[in-house]
């Protein structure tokens, strides 16, 4: 697989895993199953994917594709690199609702 520098100090495969519909086929649901997202998520990997594009606000009720990886890859493989978005929360009503930009709550995502 071809590879390149993310960062300048990260090498990562050029093809990697958006987990955006992991929650929910579409925006407003249904909830995709859980355990189908677990075993997506162990088998991209297993193909040899290695970076992970995810963000707190990709979620479904309380289906997160930050938790979904967290329960599918933990503990981590070496290598593997997942890359998150900061900014702004989602209300219930899924409009923007305060920040959430802190060193912190990305380390928590």
């Amino acid at each position: 697989m071809t590879t390149f520098d993310l960062g300048g100090d990260l090498r990562i495969r050029r093809m990697g895993f958006g987990a955006m519909r992991l929650p929910a086929r579409e925006r407003g649901g249904p909830a995709n199953d859980r355990e189908t997202g677990l075993a997506v998520l162990r088998r991209a990997v297993d193909l040899g994917v290695n970076h992970i594009d995810t963000a707190a606000f990709y979620f479904f009720g309380d289906l997160t594709a930050n938790g979904m990886i967290r329960d599918a890859l933990r503990p981590s493989a070496d290598g593997l690199v997942i890359a998150t978005k900061v900014g702004p929360r989602r209300a219930a009503s899924r409009s923007p609702s305060g920040s959430r930009c802190s060193p912190g709550s990305a380390r928590r995502a």
